[in-house]
C-alpha cells in the first residue's frame, strides 16, 4: 500500500484527527518538547499573507509567462491548470530567478522566521542557501522520504520549514508527516549521492505498519517545522490547480560545518 493510500485511509477513518486546528504560537516555548517528541510543529498564521502573495506571484509569472502552464481565464493567483492533458508540475529548486528573487527571499528569510528560529534554537540561526520550490499538478504527490540524507554529516540540529503558498485542503496535496519517525535508531544508515540515494531508514517499513501519519488543511501563512530526520510526504493533489509550496533548511549557526559555511546565510545576534 502506498503512502498516499495510507494517509487517505487514515483521514477517512479518523476524520478530524489531524495536526490539530489550534496549532501553536511562537511564544509557547513548550513547543520544543513537542518538536523533540513528535518531530514536528504546526504554527498557524505566522507569516504575512501579503508577503506570501508577492512570493507566489514570482512563481506564477514563471509558470505562466515562461511555460504557459496557468489558465489566465480564471483567477491566476489560484494557479488553475491551463491544459488538463499537461498537468504535470515542476520542481523549481535551484532555479535562482525564482528561489532568489527579492520577493521570494523577503519571505523565506523574513525577520519573523529569523526570530522564530532564534527562539527555537536559543541561538543565532542559519539557513541553507538552496531553496525548495515545489509545484504539484493533478494526480501528483511526494512519496515518503526524509531530508536527512542530503545533509548527512552536517545536519546537527537541523530542521525543515515548509510553507504553502495558497490555502489548501488535504485533497489539494498537502504535507503529511509520520509522527515520531525521527526517532528511528538507524536514521543515519545509508548514503545519498549520484549513484545511490537512500531516503528512508532501513527500519522504516516495519515502523510504518502501525505508524501515525498526520495532515490537515492549510492556509497561506501557516508553517510546519520538522526535524530533518522526520519521514514525510504529501497527499495526492486531486484538484484542477497546481499546489505551490516552498521549504527551507535551518540550523543553529554554531552547528554549521565550517567547510559548508559559504552555503548558509548566518543571522548573527
Amino acid at each position: 500500500m502506498s503512502l498516499c493510500q495510507c494517509v487517505i485511509e487514515f483521514l477517512d477513518i479518523c476524520s478530524g484527527s489531524l495536526f490539530g486546528d489550534q496549532g501553536y504560537r511562537t511564544h509557547d516555548m513548550h513547543v520544543l518538547v513537542d518538536l523533540a517528541s513528535q518531530g514536528y510543529l504546526l504554527l498557524r498564521g505566522v507569516l504575512d499573507r501579503d508577503r506570501i502573495a508577492r512570493a507566489r506571484d514570482v512563481v506564477l509569472r514563471t509558470l505562466h509567462d515562461d511555460w504557459k502552464m496557468i489558465d489566465d481565464s480564471k483567477d491566476v493567483s489560484k494557479a488553475y491548470i491551463k491544459d488538463p492533458k499537461q498537468s504535470k508540475g515542476v520542481l523549481l529548486t535551484g532555479y535562482r530567478p525564482v528561489t532568489h528573487h527579492d520577493d521570494v527571499l523577503a519571505l523565506l528569510e523574513c525577520q519573523a522566521l529569523v526570530d522564530l528560529f532564534r527562539r527555537l534554537f536559543d541561538a543565532p540561526p542559519a539557513t541553507f542557501d538552496n531553496k525548495w520550490v515545489r509545484v504539484h499538478g493533478t494526480g501528483e504527490f511526494t512519496d515518503e522520504h526524509t531530508d536527512f540524507y542530503r545533509f548527512q554529516g552536517t545536519a546537527s540540529g537541523m530542521c525543515t520549514c515548509w510553507m504553502p503558498l495558497n490555502d489548501y485542503t488535504v485533497a489539494d496535496g498537502t504535507l503529511a508527516v509520520c509522527e515520531g519517525s525521527h526517532h528511528l535508531s538507524d536514521a543515519d544508515t545509508g548514503e545519498y549521492g549520484v549513484d545511490f540515494k537512500t531516503e528512508l531508514p532501513p527500519s522504516f517499513d516495519e515502523f510504518n505498519t502501525d505508524a501515525v501519519w498526520r495532515s490537515t488543511d492549510f492556509r497561506a501563512g501557516d508553517l510546519v517545522i520538522f526535524d530533518i530526520r522526520l519521514v514525510h510526504a504529501s497527499t495526492v493533489n486531486t484538484s484542477d490547480r497546481f499546489r505551490l509550496s516552498m521549504d527551507t533548511r535551518w540550523q543553529p549557526a554554531s552547528a554549521v560545518d565550517p567547510g559548508c559555511v559559504d552555503q548558509f546565510r548566518v543571522f548573527k545576534a
